[in-house]
Order: structure tokens, then sequence, then C-alpha cells
């Protein structure tokens, strides 16, 4: 279930929010939009502003691999940008985090690998009646 935070929600919004989705025990996976067109977010290898970049410690891509790591909820991040923003996905992909450059096919991704894991789970299952059982019912 999709939830939308202010454009103009900064770094440690993004974070708190998702750490709050993530540790939810009803929640399965997040899937977080990094907004890297926003201004509040520090987004850019480079910026104007001082202290305001991909480097700076309070940058989401410094944050958001150490929440990631710390998590058994997999955690994707969408950062829908142009080329401007490729360093951002390069550092938190290089740093564990999963990130596709559209919502859609983060959600397309992410729906096909729950089916997969389903459908193994079916097939382990079955397996393991068979051997139980004797029986083949697939």
């Amino acid at each position: 279930n999709p939830i939308d935070i202010n454009p103009g929600a900064d770094d440690e919004a993004h974070l708190q929010c998702t750490a709050a989705f993530a540790e939810d025990p009803e929640v399965d996976a997040v899937i977080v939009g990094l907004d890297p067109l926003s201004p509040a977010v520090r987004a850019l290898a480079q910026s104007n502003r001082p202290n305001f970049d991909i480097h700076n410690e309070n940058s989401i891509v410094q944050l958001l691999p150490q929440l990631v790591a710390a998590q058994d909820t997999p955690i994707i991040g969408v950062v829908d940008g142009g080329s401007l923003y490729d360093p951002m996905c390069e550092q938190l992909m290089d740093n564990g985090v999963c990130i596709f450059r559209s919502c859609e096919r983060a959600v397309t991704a992410l729906g096909r690998y729950v089916s997969a894991r389903l459908n193994a789970d079916k097939i382990k299952l079955a397996e393991a009646t068979t051997v139980f059982t004797g029986h083949h019912s697939l």
C-alpha cells in the first residue's frame, strides 16, 4: 500500500519513513522513492550548496545502506531521474542497495520475485509431500 510523503521531505524524513515500514512486522518489502529532483534531498555528486551532496554524512546515500544492511525486510530504492543522478545510484548500489530507475520497474520486478518465491515454495512442498507419501501429485 503506497504512502506519499511530502516532496519537500529531506533525507532524514525518507530514512525515517523507510525504517518505520521496514520495522513493521506486517510489511513484507519496502519500495522507497528517493525523490532526487527534490531540493530537500542530497542527490547530487556536487552541489552549489556547501555540504549538500551525496557525500555528506546525512545524505540518504550514506545512511540508506546502513538501514538496508540492518533489516531483514527487503528495501528497494527508486531514483526516478536522469543521468545527473547516476552517481547517486552507483554509490547506493555499490553499498548494497537495490536501485531501480522507475517505480513501475521496481514494482514489476518485486511482483515477479515474490511470485517466483511463492511458486518455489509450492514446488518444495509438493516434492516433500511426494517423498513423504510416495504419491506424485503435481
